[in-house]
């Protein structure tokens, strides 16, 4: 899904909304609110994935205070919203508990806007990790938040005036009269201390099995509270596993551990395993296994192969460069003024130019692969797709906090693929979800022993290997020692 609020008067819906309306195909709504000083304009753009379908902006009992959600949230019912109805309202409800610092308590993979007009504020916050964009612009007096860039652009918003807000931080924004940027709140969330004495003496005596037990059973608990609603029908995700794109040991080593969590899972919801059809011998045979595996368990509803092969992948870049405007960085760095934004392209590059080697995303191999993949799940009705992202960067140690159990900056690295995947996915109308970065999973690995912590995703004592050894999957023999991004 895709919003905008604004202060921004007289713009064109079509135009503003042109290229962000395909992250929501299933309605958009467009409402103001005028205020004697000041009016604001709300766009959203639907993608319904399941349960009740409802339309944003959400707003309180007295109409003073909206609110506008990308992304799902996991924990509205502590805040009262019913368990079938969108618990987008519960930002409504955080906001009035706990004020600007409404993001901390929320759980999920968001990025959310709340407007209260009798304060005259905006406040935008971003979940711990920035899975999903939240662009900020101030300039010449207005202001706008978006999920993308390209409604900014349109607007009339300076390119030096368009900043990705930060992971795991908030914003500030005075709107009753000339605009500006009031606060910026970084660490929203705290996360148990790496530094745990029990994570870091000596081996301990059961060998880890406790804490391997542990990490397990936050895991699956985050994979089953990402599936989507049910309904009449058994509601249907999409996983990608064995070795997609470039990320070769997420997709093994993360991917099986998916395919082991969602298997032996209670959750009656079907399941669409992609894999390549040009792997070496032992891939293709572990993803044989996979499926095998999640057959047995009466999980799987169909595997599907992505095909190797220049004109396809063609078409892809094709697609991309005509529902993604801009061209961004990989390496983005993280944070409010940090973030650089090369020339946009002007036209698509010739199919022999897509090299995957050009910082343009809408270039990249990678993104030519998930957006056929995003294109199968769409056709397939499974509007949720659940990633591997964050798997090897656990696995490999580099998700790190300080002592206090603040959440160091993420990696560039990471920061990259997840824009990547925002903008992919959006193009298709699919929402993912990241169980690896569920904050309960990145807790129970913060008290892993040493050893398994900064063990690499392909070795034997990865907590993702030991989790899918005890399950009985199949696991790839042929693993790294290293990841090979």
């Amino acid at each position: 899904m895709g919003f905008l609020a604004t202060s921004f008067r007289a713009f064109a819906l079509s135009y503003v909304n042109h290229y962000m309306v395909h992250r929501g195909p299933d309605g958009t709504v467009q409402e103001r609110h005028v205020e004697p000083l000041y009016t604001t304009d709300f766009v959203h753009n639907l993608l319904h994935s399941g349960g009740v379908r409802e339309q944003q902006p959400f707003r309180s009992a007295d109409n003073k205070t909206w609110a506008l959600l990308d992304g799902t949230l996991y924990n509205g019912a502590s805040f009262g919203a019913l368990p079938r109805m969108d618990a987008g309202r519960a930002v409504l409800a955080a906001y009035e508990k706990h004020g600007e610092r409404y993001g901390a308590h929320l759980e999920g993979e968001f990025a959310a806007v709340v407007v209260d007009f009798a304060r005259g504020r905006a406040v935008a916050a971003a979940d711990a990790f920035g899975t999903k964009n939240l662009w900020v612009g101030v300039d010449s007096g207005e202001w706008c938040l978006s999920s993308c860039e390209s409604p900014l652009s349109r607007l009339g918003v300076r390119r030096d005036h368009r900043k990705l807000l930060a992971a795991n931080s908030a914003v500030v924004i005075q709107i009753a009269g000339r605009a500006s940027i009031i606060e910026q709140i970084p660490g929203l969330r705290s996360f148990a201390p790496a530094l745990a004495a029990t994570a870091d003496a000596d081996e301990p005596a059961d060998g880890g099995a406790a804490a391997v037990a542990a990490w397990g059973a936050a895991f699956d608990a985050a994979v089953k509270r990402r599936l989507p609603a049910r309904e009449k029908r058994r509601a249907s995700v999409v996983l990608a596993f064995a070795s997609l794109g470039l990320r070769t040991s997420e997709a093994r080593e993360g991917g099986g551990t998916l395919v082991c969590s969602l298997a032996v899972s209670d959750a009656a919801h079907s399941l669409t395993l992609v894999h390549r059809s040009a792997e070496s011998n032992a891939a293709a045979a572990l993803s044989e296994e996979r499926v095998a595996f999640a057959q047995n368990n009466g999980q799987l509803r169909r595997g599907r192969s992505v095909r190797e092969g220049g004109a396809q992948w063609s078409g892809e870049h094709a697609h991309l460069f005509q529902r993604m405007p801009e061209t961004l960085l990989l390496g983005a760095k993280d944070g409010m003024g940090a973030h650089d934004l090369p020339v946009a392209a002007e036209a698509v590059p010739e199919p022999d130019a897509a090299s995957g080697s050009d910082l343009d995303i809408r270039m990249q191999r990678e993104s030519a692969v998930l957006s056929k993949v995003f294109g199968q799940a769409r056709q397939d009705r499974a509007f949720v797709y659940l990633s591997s992202l964050g798997a090897p960067n656990i696995g490999g140690g580099l998700l790190r906090t300080t002592t206090s159990g603040v959440l160091e900056p993420l990696p560039l690295q990471l920061r990259g693929q997840l824009m990547q995947d925002n903008l992919v996915a959006g193009t298709h109308g699919i929402e993912i979800r990241y169980p690896f970065l569920d904050p309960a999973v990145v807790e129970a690995f913060m008290n892993l022993p040493r050893a398994m912590r900064e063990a690499a995703a392909g070795s034997e004592e990865s907590v993702l290997r030991k989790y899918m050894r005890a399950q009985r999957c199949p696991v790839d023999p042929s693993a790294p020692a290293k990841d090979e991004l």
